[in-house]
């Protein structure tokens, strides 16, 4: 099972804000591992269901986590206030992606620790959640955080749920080829919220293999 729903928000963060969202990431401890696509590290751990990746199109940058699916919720919500909206969530990941890529941060590096998680708590935020929910309520699986920087200097990101039989977090050869995917899709729907960004933002800047993708839609 795949599901998809062609959403994002476009935004920054002042410095502020952004170390409030570093602190609510480093309060929450559901028990997470945070990877670097290693799928023999989780093989051994059968309690650790659900995986989570944060993905940069343009320049093959990501940072996965493994959890078990029982601590999910709570991992999602601690935290938190009704106070703090969707947008505000979803924006905050997009930028600690966006900081961990352009430093390169590996598994052990706190940034890539942050982006991890509040990709999560922007992840059940998105219409994506409740329709995987609804048919998988364990929640396990494969969550994509897919960012798209664009020219104009914004970005945008897009969930994205696959189910995959295969023990542990998707190495980096196969994670590839599933975003690959994703941006194929994107790029051919010209009525997403993404497509939109895509035009507002003067097109996305994408990394090889998905730059060819780009120019086959005039968007390279």
């Amino acid at each position: 099972m795949s599901r998809e729903h062609l959403e994002g928000t476009k935004g920054t963060l002042r410095p502020a804000e952004r170390e409030f969202w570093r602190e609510i990431a480093e309060e929450i401890n559901p028990g997470w591992e945070i990877g670097d696509g290693d799928a023999a590290t989780h093989a051994a751990s059968p309690d650790l269901d659900l995986f989570v990746y944060a993905f940069d199109t343009s320049n093959l940058w990501f940072g996965a986590a493994a959890l078990a699916g029982a601590q999910a919720k709570l991992a999602a919500t601690e935290g938190l206030t009704k106070a703090v909206s969707r947008d505000q969530v979803m924006d905050a990941a997009a930028n600690a992606i966006v900081e961990a890529a352009d430093a390169n941060a590996i598994a052990t590096d706190r940034i890539t620790y942050i982006a991890v998680k509040l990709t999560w708590h922007a992840m059940v935020r998105t219409k994506t959640y409740p329709h995987v929910q609804a048919q998988n309520p364990s929640l396990r699986g494969h969550w994509i955080y897919v960012l798209y920087r664009l020219k104009d200097r914004g970005h945008i990101a897009r969930p994205f749920f696959t189910q995959d039989p295969s023990p542990g977090l998707m190495g980096p050869a196969k994670l590839i080829g599933l975003v690959h995917r994703v941006v194929a899709m994107d790029l051919a729907n010209p009525n997403s919220a993404v497509s939109s960004a895509f035009v507002e933002g003067e097109g996305p800047v994408l990394a090889r293999p998905f730059s060819e993708l780009g120019r086959s839609q005039g968007m390279g």
